[in-house]
């Protein structure tokens, strides 16, 4: 009954929570939950979690209130884009999750990088604009708003020449900000690796993120060895570097030759 009327948009995340009540007591409220949400996924299609996260965020839910075992919920049934709002952090007026779905209309709408600029600027204090959540959560929206389906083939996606030229003077400006980067940058590309893991690591996808993030200055090769050596994300750890093998053997490649270049004499 709760997924039907979440499918027609005629019930409210918050009512699908509140009539988990009864199952609270035993246990079973986050398990039923966790099964709405992804049964709706599959219903709803490819915008089913944006929606979802959209109701999810406006509604101010919170896992907390659901269940104890949020953590491990989350894990299990990969709604890690949901994960944000298990333990909700206040950035000035906002929420985490409220600021990742404000930036994704901003993109959408096709607002001018300035007022991106601005809405951040506005939104999280010059102090917060290095930490995990804001980094994870800027590179999520931006590379997800890149990526777009091959009309042609399934499963199959491609990166957005135009879009990542959008984003990409937003991310530099945001990772890229002052002289020790490897911070950021390690947190930024745990956010890919996140990305990817809820996408279920579509072919190619991967490698050719990377290869724009290095192109495009957004992260430093530096950055991409210390993520690959100390990466604290979990999830879809294994399969990401597995996949990223040719980027860097061709990153060692590029250092080894650009060392050859300097050793050479006049």
């Amino acid at each position: 009954v709760v997924l039907g009327d979440l499918r027609r948009g005629a019930h409210h995340a918050e009512a699908a929570e509140g009539s988990m009540g009864p199952l609270k007591q035993s246990g079973k409220a986050g398990d039923v939950m966790c099964e709405v949400i992804t049964t709706a996924l599959e219903v709803i299609g490819s915008k089913g979690r944006m929606e979802i996260q959209q109701r999810w965020g406006k509604e101010k839910m919170t896992w907390s209130e659901i269940c104890d075992n949020h953590r491990d919920l989350i894990e299990k049934y990969k709604l890690d884009f949901l994960s944000s709002s298990a333990e909700p952090k206040v950035s000035g007026s906002e929420t985490d999750i409220c600021i990742a779905l404000n930036l994704r209309k901003l993109l959408d709408e096709d607002k001018s990088t300035e007022d991106i600029f601005s809405y951040i600027d506005k939104t999280i204090p010059a102090d917060s604009q290095k930490n995990e959540a804001f980094i994870k959560d800027l590179m999520r929206v931006a590379c997800d708003f890149t990526i777009d389906a091959d009309p042609n083939s399934v499963e199959v996606f491609n990166i957005s020449e135009g879009k990542f030229k959008k984003v990409s003077p937003i991310l530099i400006k945001y990772i890229q900000s002052s002289k020790d980067n490897l911070d950021t940058e390690l947190h930024a590309l745990d956010a890919v690796q996140l990305l990817l893991h809820e996408r279920c690591h579509p072919r190619d996808l991967g490698y050719n993120l990377f290869i724009k993030l290095e192109d495009e200055d957004i992260v430093t090769e530096q950055g991409f060895r210390n993520w690959r050596d100390n990466g604290i994300e979990q999830q879809g750890n294994g399969v990401m570097r597995q996949k990223l093998k040719q980027f860097f053997i061709d990153l060692s490649d590029n250092e080894e030759s650009d060392t050859n270049s300097e050793n050479v004499g006049p």
